[in-house]
């Protein structure tokens, strides 16, 4: 019995690690249109707080923009499904700045390119299996 209960051991530990062990996210940015500032990404888990300002944010220098492009990788704790926002902080304030009609005068994307015109996307729209290591592509957005 001693030796069912090494190989069973032996096997949860080597499922548990596979399954906890962390997933690499890695951005591809396009139609970034100059190198001011930083890019902001935010991933949500919970519908909760989407979109909220007080959650986690991963900081990306613009040093590697070429042609409008960068990319940037994230180490996430475990498989999941996820929600991401990306903000081009072109004056590296950590805020969104809005123009007088309330449009954003700096660029924004989301998850799955969900595309915007007067309203935030839905937090359903912009989720992403993730239960591997994961390259998505997110293209810019400009008002």
């Amino acid at each position: 019995m001693k030796g069912n209960n090494k190989y069973f051991l032996s096997a949860l530990f080597i499922i548990t690690g596979i399954y906890l062990q962390a997933q690499t996210l890695t951005i591809q940015f396009d139609n970034i249109r100059n190198d001011n500032g930083e890019v902001s990404v935010t991933i949500y888990s919970h519908e909760k707080h989407w979109l909220d300002e007080d959650v986690e944010r991963y900081y990306f220098p613009k040093d590697s923009l070429k042609d409008g492009k960068m990319t940037a990788s994230i180490e996430l704790e475990k498989p999941g499904t996820y929600a991401i926002a990306v903000l081009d902080d072109e004056d590296a304030d950590g805020e969104m700045r809005y123009n007088f009609i309330g449009y954003p005068r700096e660029g924004f994307g989301f998850s799955n390119n969900i595309h915007v015109w007067l309203s935030r996307p839905k937090f359903d729209e912009c989720l992403l299996d993730i239960k591997n290591d994961t390259t998505i592509r997110i293209s810019m957005q400009y008002k």
